[in-house]
């Protein structure tokens, strides 16, 4: 579903598994550079909560 949206729709997204010690980044091989970034800027952020 989410290559659906960036194909098809166009955005940006970000992921990261919650629940651990540590957030886990969750990136493709097909991810831009700046999906890749969001998800590491996502992970930082709730990381800190």
């Amino acid at each position: 579903m989410t290559k659906a949206l960036v194909y098809f729709a166009k955005r940006n997204v970000a992921a990261a598994v919650m629940g651990a010690a540590k957030p886990i980044v969750m990136t493709s091989r097909t991810d831009t550079v700046e999906n890749k970034m969001l998800s590491i800027a996502m992970a930082l952020y709730i990381s800190d909560r």
